[in-house]
């Protein structure tokens, strides 16, 4: 046996938000915010359905969880990496994005910057002048897989931690060369 059934939507339906009126009943109120509906963006994330959150750093090189801020860059020398192979293996596993950790807090930085020397260009791979996080993106892009980058907002590393206006400068260096050269 088939069973079919359709909806027939008469009612509206409120994207993005809604107001409760004020005298509404319980039901009433139940009835509206049923009919919430996501905005496209929403929507889209939604059809993402699985997304890599890669966590990939200086401590993958020091055998701890979390960094302190005070690892030696010369300890990250991931001399066998391929983005490619990353982004092969998460296609093939049903993913549709990657988003790489460009900046954890212990501050090191999976790219050359100009905010800090705590990052991989200080260090020996690719003779101080990898960056991680180009070479993630172009494979996202030549694969076709969305990509994007998480920046923790705290930076063991950074002297002026605590010092928000300092802070908040370097920081919003730090984004403004992300969104600038991977965005």
């Amino acid at each position: 046996m088939i069973l079919l059934q359709s909806c027939n939507h008469k009612e509206s339906l409120f994207e993005k938000s809604l107001t409760f009126p004020e005298n509404a009943t319980l039901e009433e109120n139940i009835d509206l915010a049923s009919r919430v509906t996501p905005i496209l963006k929403q929507l889209e994330w939604q059809k993402l359905e699985m997304t890599a959150f890669i966590h990939f750093g200086i401590n993958t090189f020091t055998n701890r969880e979390w960094g302190d801020g005070k690892e030696s860059p010369s300890l990250f020398d991931p001399v066998e990496f391929d983005a490619f192979q990353w982004v092969r293996v998460l296609q093939d596993a049903g993913l549709k994005m990657l988003i790489i950790t460009a900046k954890h807090h212990d501050g090191f930085c999976l790219r050359p910057t100009s905010t800090t020397e705590h990052s991989v260009a200080a260090s020996p791979w690719r003779d101080g002048k990898g960056d991680l996080v180009k070479e993630v993106k172009q494979a996202c892009d030549s694969l076709g897989m969305k990509f994007g980058v998480y920046v923790s907002p705290w930076d063991m590393n950074a002297p002026s931690y605590g010092d928000s206006p300092k802070y908040n400068d370097m920081f919003n260096q730090q984004l403004t060369e992300l969104l600038s050269n991977y965005g």
